[in-house]
This record gives C-alpha cells, structure tokens and sequence, in this order.
C-alpha cells in the first residue's frame, strides 16, 4: 500500500494492495458483507481458519396503529358541551331529555369498532380505553344529572313548601266552616303523591292520590262515648268538602280520654253509631303498685273482675282500719284488770 492511501484513509481494494491493518478489522465484524451472509473466515490461536457467524436478518417494520374510540370520544366531548352551553343560554332547556341520550355515545362507538374492521387499511386496530372510560364517566354523570331533578322534586325544598302552603289554605278553609264547633285545635298537613307538582297550585287542584290529613282536639266536656260520636260526626261532612281522606279526634281532661282514627272514604262517612263502636276510651288509673298509667276499659273491667281496685278503693279502708283497731285493743283491757281486784282483797279481813 502506497503512502499517500495510507494517508488517505483509502483502504486496500482501491490500491489493490492488501493491508494487513485493515484484515482482521474485515475478518471479524464482516462489516463488509450483505445482511445474512457469512463474514470472513477468523483465524484463532492455533492459525486454524474457521467461518463466522451469519448475521441476524432485520425485523420487519410494524404497521402503523389505528387508535378506534377517538373519533367518539371526540363527538361525545362535542355534544356535552353543547348541551352544558344550551342549559345556561337557552330558556327552558330540557337537560333531562339531553341526559337521556346518553347511552348512544356506545352506539356511536360500536359503529366505529364495526367501520374500522370492515375497512383495513393495513393499520393495526387498537381500542382506545382512554375514550371508552371518558365516554363512561360522561354517561355516569349524565345519568346523575338526569336523575337529579327527580330526587330534587321529591325531597327538594319546594315539595315541602308546597305541602305547608296548602295544608294553611286547608286550614283557613276548615276554620271558616268548624268556627261554631267547640274546638281547641285543628292542624292539616297534606302529602303530594308524585313529584311532578306545580309549585303554585290550590287546594283545589289536589289530586285523587294526594294524601290530605287533619288531627282535631275538641274541647266542652264528653260525658260518653254517644256524646262524643254524635261531635265527631258533625265534623265529617266539612272534612269531606276539603278533600281530607284521613282524621285524628281527640278528647281529654285528668281523668278521662276519648279518641277516634278514621281513614279512607267509608270511615269518613260513617254514622255516629258505628263511630261510637270505634271510638277508645281510657281513664287514669294507678295499679297496685302505685303507677299511674292511662288504661281502656276492657283493662280496667279486667282488672276488676281480678279483683285488683283502683285508687278510691285501696287507699280509703286502710286508714279507717288501723285507727280504730289500735285503741280498743290496747286502751280498753287495761283498766277492767288493773281495778276490778284491789277492793275485794281490802275488804274480806276486816269483816
């Protein structure tokens, strides 16, 4: 090899020389060599010449990757912030309706799984979780935001202001017909059956399923259980004309208790003898054991025929027995055996 392709860089085959310096660089990586052909022989130790080798063939290239589930991910981030823009702009949007649509985010998904099967392109089908759990959590929420308004009507604030406001109207109206009635308290509270309520409807527009109930305390005295019938079912006819389905009598001083809970269509409409059957009757008694307690009749006659009393009869004997008991057995014996003796005794010696 010349010195000027030594200087040079130019390696041996140009110069058609052989360079040893370059040899075993071209004999052990076989850098020279195509891809799966046997690089030049090595020579080991002992100058034995053996072949190299082969390479290992390149992997193929992969095929690119197509991501199925952006494109609806794409429309679902779309239609939810339309929808969210419309609720805030748009008077009287109806949220719960687009809420409902929810469910065809997955249709659009499974069409475009369907589209990207039935048309290779050569790409690799990949699914996008990413999209698939952004497109559940938006159906989650939309499912929240629909069940919402619901709940809110239910137990929101303004079924319960509706109920107080009507259960007032009721009220003045039951006052306005019961003011000759002897009455001490009348309350009504009313229980909306659904939740799709105006929040500015009467009394008059209460419906059949609506629950309209009234707890009455009467006041004068009751003598009997036809006594206190015969006022309960002057009241009946004025509760029915309100629309009042379930009522709660009462009556009571210290001693006595009359009560009566009617319910439903033919209760409210029965006679004052039926409602002196249903009416409860309870007197305050004290027991043996010196407890006070409020009992019914069928109690007390049970009582009685035990042959167990009430307070007139176990506290009023025992005193009249104790005290006059006590003197004559103590005081009465003592002089007519003290006296009786001593004037026999003096008198016999001296005759």
């Amino acid at each position: 090899m010349s010195e000027e392709n030594r200087v040079n860089g130019l390696p041996p085959q140009q110069s058609g020389q052989e360079d040893p310096a370059f040899a075993p660089a071209q004999g052990l990586n076989g850098a020279d060599k195509a891809p799966g052909e046997a690089g030049p022989a090595a020579q080991d130790a002992a100058g034995v010449r053996t072949p190299a080798a082969p390479c290992p063939p390149p992997l193929p290239p992969r095929p690119p990757v197509r991501r199925v589930g952006t494109f609806t991910l794409g429309l679902a981030l779309i239609a939810t912030g339309l929808v969210i823009t419309a609720a805030f702009f748009v008077p009287n949007f109806d949220v719960v309706f687009a809420a409902k649509l929810a469910p065809l985010v997955l249709v659009f998904l499974g069409a475009e799984v369907l589209w990207a099967t039935a048309h290779p392109d050569g790409r690799r089908i990949k699914f996008d979780f990413l999209s698939a759990f952004v497109g559940f959590v938006l159906i989650c929420a939309s499912l929240c935001a629909a069940t919402l308004p619901v709940v809110w009507r239910w137990y929101g604030p303004d079924r319960a202001l509706t109920q107080q406001r009507l259960a007032g109207e009721l009220e003045e109206q039951l006052f306005e017909q019961l003011g000759d009635q002897d009455l001490l308290r009348c309350s009504v509270w009313v229980n909306l059956s659904t939740g799709d309520f105006d929040r500015q409807m009467t009394a008059a527009d209460l419906r059949p399923g609506d629950q309209v109930g009234a707890n009455i305390t009467l006041g004068g005295t009751v003598e009997s259980a036809d006594d206190f019938a015969a006022r309960v079912a002057a009241l009946l006819p004025a509760l029915r004309q309100a629309g009042v389905t379930q009522v709660y009598f009462f009556w009571g001083d210290d001693a006595d208790q009359w009560d009566l809970d009617l319910y439903g269509d033919f209760a409210m409409s029965a006679s004052a003898d039926t409602l002196a059957g249903l009416a409860r009757h309870q007197q305050y008694i004290t027991d043996d054991d010196g407890d006070y307690y409020w009992a019914e009749e069928d109690e007390i006659a049970a009582r009685a025929a035990d042959g167990q009393t009430g307070p007139a009869a176990t506290s009023a004997p025992e005193p009249a027995v104790t005290s006059a008991q006590e003197p004559a057995v103590t005081s009465a014996p003592e002089p007519a055996a003290e006296t009786a003796p001593e004037p026999a005794a003096e008198t016999a010696p001296a005759a």
